[in-house]
């Protein structure tokens, strides 16, 4: 009799067993994988999106914070009196205008009303103008 009862209980157990093996493995399939990365289960291989990289904004940026062969300069916004620093609230009154409008405001802080684009190569200038429009949102018409 207690032979019987081990092979019940064996065989019950076998079946629970193999039931919640195909419990999981049916969760794990449904929920997109087995394991470690975000890529998806057997037979997807989708590659993680790319980003996508401005390149003349970062030359403009590198132009700005003085890393693209021009010197390190501070630049301001010719003031009624005196040169105001470049920030978002000094610049925000150039939203809409036209890109020389900036490029004749725009200033050397140190050198007072020497023009910022007079002191970079024209390269530099076009790609300064370019970061500081995108970056503050300045919606800039043509010439």
């Amino acid at each position: 009799m207690q032979a019987l009862f081990r092979r019940t209980r064996s065989a019950a157990l076998t079946t629970a067993l193999s039931f919640l093996f195909i419990l999981v493995s049916t969760a794990a399939h449904a929920s997109g994988g087995y394991g470690g990365g975000g890529g998806g289960g057997f037979g997807r291989s989708n590659p993680p999106p790319q980003r996508v990289v401005d390149e003349a904004y970062e030359y403009g940026k590198a132009v700005f914070k003085g890393r693209a062969g021009a010197p390190k300069q501070r630049y301001c916004l010719r003031g009624e009196e005196e040169p105001a620093k470049l920030k978002s609230k000094t610049i925000k009154q150039y939203r809409g205008t036209s890109v020389r409008a900036l490029a004749d405001d725009l200033v050397l802080c140190d050198m007072g009303e020497t023009l910022a684009v007079a002191a970079l190569s024209e390269d530099q200038a076009i790609h300064l103008i370019y970061y500081l429009n995108k970056r503050y949102k300045l919606s800039l018409s043509g010439v």
